[in-house]
């Protein structure tokens, strides 16, 4: 049975160095705020057991509320799987926070397994744990509150159709591979041209836009074909395993060939999508919208986010709101796996803020990007005192003095504090790109980012 706690033994430790004992002091801290909210634990526990249940075996000999620690120290130290667990098991003080103490420490992929169990949903409920904690024993009032959005990247490279559909015969042909290693007669014996594949895509590459059209024409066109001959050589092998053809009648063998065929027909419909639109935006010349383009065959929910920032126009990945309070405690955080319309959020935030504080902020501030007029008149009709969000475009006379008004300034003031909050978050909390893979992953790398933010500013307040 899953342990949920494990005994608390003392923080007591002291460094000879400033910067040492700030950071002892840090998690002390941080460990007093998580012992005054055992719900989290609970929350943590909850999905490990039910996480354990499915995966049908029990990693024993670990707590819990040890995972979510380790979690939170990768998260504020900003470390890998592996780095997290070198550096637990390398400090006496971590190992004692996240209560190893003289035990082993788990290994990475254990914890990888385990950490990725925990739902987004636990995460957010988490973090509302910890803003309540902020609100009940802190003193946060939520009298101010800005609200913002940014982009998140997915660990994908940067999309070319010829990049994508070397990927796309890439894994099929390694796929490929694996079956063979068990039945060789499932796959017989021929090449899958993937060295082919790769030349023709190297040369698309580094032909760029200087490439001739009829050149790049042409080789795409082979890149294609090298393409749809790995694809149909990987349902043909899938429909035997499917059909029951395998020699090999091992039970361990018959799961990992089933395991395969799983893998090949995820892949399929990815690479059909990479070869039509290839086909379509290169050999055709007809442009495909982006909402039905695919940026990754690894990452399929990737976004294209044209934002014309300085220097990067644009991302890969997703949109993640944010909503702030006086102090800097972020109070609610969402990934949208569509970028939404920044307007109608402006509501919504209101209402959670209310629904966490009992009434609605005095001062409400965002970017331009939230204006519209109905918005804003409904943020009034909330109650909301002061509604600062600009206007886009030109401004009548009456729109003018408003925003050249003082109490305008100064809440444009406060409201530029979160993106001092969001430079912060990507650089020390790195959520300047999710390295886990899929979207539950993503909202849970979201969650444990914001997570870390708060946790430390708590301790440090």
């Amino acid at each position: 049975m899953r342990k949920k706690a494990v005994r608390q033994l003392p923080l007591d430790f002291a460094g000879t160095q400033k910067l040492t004992k700030e950071w002892y002091k840090l998690y002390r801290n941080i460990h007093e705020i998580l012992e005054a909210t055992p719900a989290i634990t609970d929350l943590v526990h909850a999905d490990l057991t039910q996480g354990e249940k499915k995966l049908k075996r029990n990693i024993e000999g670990i707590a819990s509320e040890s995972i979510l620690r380790l979690a939170i120290v990768q998260q504020i130290e900003g470390l890998s799987f592996r780095e997290v667990i070198v550096r637990v098991d390398d400090s006496e003080m971590l190992s004692f926070f996240c209560r190893f103490y003289d035990d082993p420490v788990i290994s990475h992929s254990k914890y990888a397994t385990l950490v990725n169990m925990i739902a987004p949903l636990t995460w957010e409920k988490i973090n509302e744990l910890i803003v309540k904690f902020a609100r009940d024993k802190k003193g946060f009032k939520g009298k101010q509150l800005r609200i913002d959005t940014t982009a998140v990247e997915t660990d994908i490279h940067f999309p070319t159709d010829s990049s994508l559909l070397c990927d796309c015969a890439k894994v099929l042909s390694r796929l490929l591979g694996y079956v063979r290693q068990i039945d060789a007669g499932l796959v017989g014996n021929r090449r899958t041209r993937l060295r082919h594949a790769k030349r023709l895509a190297q040369k698309i590459a580094r032909g760029g836009k200087a490439l001739h059209k009829a050149t790049r024409k042409k080789w795409y066109g082979k890149l294609i074909a090298a393409t749809e001959r790995a694809m149909a050589w990987a349902a043909e092998v899938r429909e035997k395993i499917g059909a029951g053809k395998a020699r090999v009648t091992g039970p361990l063998e018959v799961i990992a060939l089933q395991s395969l065929a799983d893998e090949i027909g995820t892949y399929l419909p990815l690479a059909e999508q990479c070869v039509y639109q290839a086909r379509e935006r290169v050999l055709n010349e007809q442009p495909v919208p982006n909402d039905q383009k695919i940026f990754s065959i690894f990452e399929p929910h990737t976004e294209l986010l044209i934002r014309g920032k300085a220097g990067k126009d644009v991302e890969f990945g997703h949109m993640l709101e944010l909503q702030q309070i006086e102090g800097g405690l972020i109070t609610h955080y969402a990934a949208h796996v569509k970028r939404p319309a920044e307007p109608p959020l402006l509501e919504k935030a209101i209402a959670r803020h209310k629904d966490l504080f009992g009434k609605v902020p005095d001062v409400c501030a965002t970017d331009k990007g939230f204006y519209s007029g109905q918005a804003v008149e409904r943020a009034e009709e909330l109650g909301v005192k002061k509604v600062c969000v600009p206007k886009k475009g030109r401004r009548d006379e009456q729109e003018e003095k408003r925003e050249k008004s003082r109490w305008f300034k100064l809440a444009q003031a406060f409201r530029a504090g979160i993106e001092g909050t969001i430079s912060v978050l990507k650089r020390v909390f790195g959520l300047w790109r999710c390295l886990r893979e899929g979207w539950a992953h993503f909202q849970s790398w979201a969650g444990t980012g914001v997570l870390a933010h708060n946790l430390v500013l708590l301790a440090r307040t």
